[in-house]
């Protein structure tokens, strides 16, 4: 038997029937989300859920969903949340027999500036399109806007609302094309 292999079958029973793929998580539907403590249960939980609904495991997309949430595991660590874990979340498409699932990083963080909790969404290296969603949700234009605002408030605030700034935003990984904002924060 797979270590996981009953919360996937729960989850799979209880998973929603979507019209099309969301980019942030489905709220609420607990019993279609499975929870995880660390990145590598967070990949072999990837690679049961595979086997069980008989697929095959992508482990070039396992590992960089692993570094990914892994990142923004990290980001919600730095600003001091509590009971930070992995999830996935699991659903159905209403117009095929497919399956599709949703990783995600669940935190508490009561106590929290809005622009800690965006900084969570904007860490890592390369932000979906739902993490700059919940960036502009919380009132920013940009991941890159984000940045610059995370380091004038550190500045200023870092020893009490300490914000990480965005990888994105702290390397050069495309010459030219993103803002480098190293020399700013280092």
């Amino acid at each position: 038997m797979l270590e996981f292999e009953k919360e996937i079958t729960t989850a799979l029973e209880a998973a929603p029937n979507v019209s099309e793929i969301p980019d942030v998580t489905i709220p609420g539907n607990e019993p279609s989300k499975i929870y995880v403590g660390t990145a590598e249960k967070l990949g072999q939980l990837i690679r049961e859920l595979a086997q069980v609904i008989g697929s095959q495991a992508d482990e070039d997309f396992i590992d960089v969903t692993v570094r990914h949430e892994g990142q923004h595991f990290k980001a919600a660590r730095l600003i001091g949340a509590s009971n930070v874990r992995f999830g996935l979340q699991i659903a159905t498409l209403n117009q095929d027999t497919g399956v599709f699932f949703m990783p995600h990083v669940q935190s508490i963080c009561h106590g929290k500036t809005a622009l800690q909790i965006a900084s969570v969404s904007a860490y890592p290296i390369d932000p979906s399109p739902g993490d700059v969603e919940m960036v502009r949700s919380f009132g920013f234009e940009s991941v890159e806007e984000l940045a610059e605002v995370a380091i004038w408030s550190n500045e200023r605030n870092a020893s009490r609302f300490f914000a990480p700034v965005p990888l994105s935003c702290r390397t050069s990984k495309n010459s030219g094309t993103r803002p480098n904002l190293r020399n700013l924060y280092n």
